[in-house]
């Protein structure tokens, strides 16, 4: 898009400063020459207005709506149009923590496509984080009616029942993820946490030890599933 750009014509620099008659330089005001889209004028611009009120000879309100109107060519650009579209956007507000506004974005891409298996998990898990674990099971209930084989929506669910305190449940869901996907790391990673609300100390090692199994070593799972069996096996032998 090209700049609008309202350019002031230059004035002409005198070569030398007029005097008056006492010796004292003379106070003179170099005018600059009208554009030809100025077109000829009798007088020059009023130089008693405040300053605000011109910019280079354009009034602030055609500035206002020049900017406007610049405003309004950005935003038809930007203003998601499609489920899609909604759904990045509220994924980007979702990472630095603006949940409120992803799950509005979430919400829209609903709206524009109901069948939307991925943007009912990822409210849900928006409203895991804000701690509004009704609302959130209720979309991670509708991401699996959507695709019953949703290992992460199982899980998320899973650990949002145990929040809540319904362990049972939650081994339920991770039980239901590991069924559909035994290599699943996280899901092994998440029952194992669970399995320790529980006070199922060696179901939780077993767990911890198959995560090892399943994660690259350098991965944040196999670091976590290292250190909650050190603790459990201390906690063992004490």
């Amino acid at each position: 898009m090209d700049k609008i750009a309202n350019q002031k014509p230059e004035a002409s620099s005198p070569i030398g400063t007029p005097q008056a008659e006492n010796g004292e330089p003379e106070n003179t005001v170099v005018q600059a020459s009208p554009t030809a889209e100025e077109g000829l004028k009798p007088h020059p611009p009023d130089r008693k207005k405040p300053i605000s009120t011109t910019i280079g000879f354009l009034p602030v309100r055609a500035i206002v709506a020049v900017l406007g109107w610049v405003g309004s060519i950005i935003y038809s650009f930007t203003k998601p149009s499609s489920a899609k579209a909604y759904f990045n956007r509220g994924l980007e507000y979702y990472h630095p923590g603006d949940l409120d506004r992803a799950i509005s974005d979430f919400g829209q891409a609903i709206l524009l496509n109901p069948d939307y298996a991925e943007a009912y998990k990822q409210r849900g898990l928006a409203y895991f984080s804000k701690d509004d674990l009704e609302h959130a099971i209720s979309d991670f209930d509708k991401a699996i009616r959507l695709n019953p084989e949703y290992v992460e929506a199982y899980c998320i669910r899973g650990l949002a029942y145990a929040k809540k305190g319904d362990i049972e449940r939650a081994i339920g869901d991770l039980n239901k993820a590991i069924q559909i996907k035994p290599d699943n790391a996280e899901a092994y990673c998440d029952r194992g946490y669970v399995y320790i609300s529980k006070d199922e100390t060696q179901n939780a090692i077993i767990d911890f030890n198959k995560v090892l199994e399943l994660c690259d070593t350098d991965s944040e799972s196999y670091e976590y599933a290292v250190h909650m069996i050190y603790e459990l096996e201390g906690k063992q032998k004490t």
